[in-house]
């Protein structure tokens, strides 16, 4: 058996993959005041061709809501495909859908009991609007008899990023060997007051004691003239000069 590779479809749902945060405003029923719901997503792959969409949040009347849909893309016939369940029901909602590239929106067409009258079949669809990478909208809506779509529920999907992973070791050691580094600079100037406190100072040699005699000798030989060398006699002979 040949396993499909995964087109562009299948890629455009794995880009989904991660943890998801919503704010939704939902309708209960028809003419019922609208309620704000909040919740997370965690979107894993199974594979490359599909993905598994876990979802919790709160329920309209209190408590927790969970569920599961699934996603693909089945190239034999030429749309997507998957599956809703929710906890509060017991129905699974079967989904096929073509994408609208220009809008980039995912109608996802299914079938379930109506919310006016429970035990007749409705049509419903779950619109998946791809805004960018860390944004997504979720819009679903019940269409009538007539062909007339009726919105009960909105939601906006924001990607939560995740955290740089913080080089905790790497930190710490360049902390610790930074302050090693200072410790020891501490202890080298520590060490040097010490042993600059514990020598004593040098003590300049005495001057020896002159006595006031020699003193005087002393000053009066730096003061006396020096006398020039009279000039010898054989330099001061003239040689005769000759005629």
């Amino acid at each position: 058996m040949e396993v499909p590779q995964p087109t562009d479809h299948h890629k455009l749902l794995t880009g989904l993959v991660g943890e998801w945060t919503y704010e939704a405003t939902c309708e209960p029923a028809p003419g019922e005041p609208e309620i704000t719901m909040r919740g997370r997503d965690t979107v894993r792959a199974l594979g490359d061709l599909w993905i598994v969409v876990e979802s919790e949040g709160g329920m309209p009347g209190g408590g927790t809501f969970t569920s599961v849909m699934t996603l693909g893309y089945d190239p034999a016939k030429g749309h997507f495909v998957g599956s809703w369940i929710g906890s509060p029901m017991a129905h699974m909602f079967i989904y096929e859908g073509h994408l609208d590239e220009q809008t980039n929106e995912l109608p996802l067409n299914c079938e379930g009991p109506s919310m006016t009258d429970p035990s007749q079949m409705a049509r419903y669809q779950d619109v998946i609007v791809f805004v960018d990478n860390d944004t997504r909208l979720l819009r679903s809506q019940m269409i009538g008899d007539d062909g007339v779509e009726h919105i009960f529920m909105e939601a906006r999907y924001t990607r939560v990023k995740k955290k740089k992973p913080a080089r905790s070791g790497v930190k710490k050691s360049r902390a610790s060997s930074v302050r090693k580094k200072l410790g020891k600079k501490k202890s080298a100037k520590k060490k040097t007051a010490k042993k600059t406190a514990r020598k004593p100072a040098k003590k300049k040699p005495a001057k020896k004691r002159v006595s006031k005699k020699k003193a005087k000798k002393k000053s009066a030989a730096r003061k006396k003239p020096t006398r020039r060398k009279a000039p010898s006699k054989k330099a001061s002979r003239r040689r005769p000069s000759r005629r």
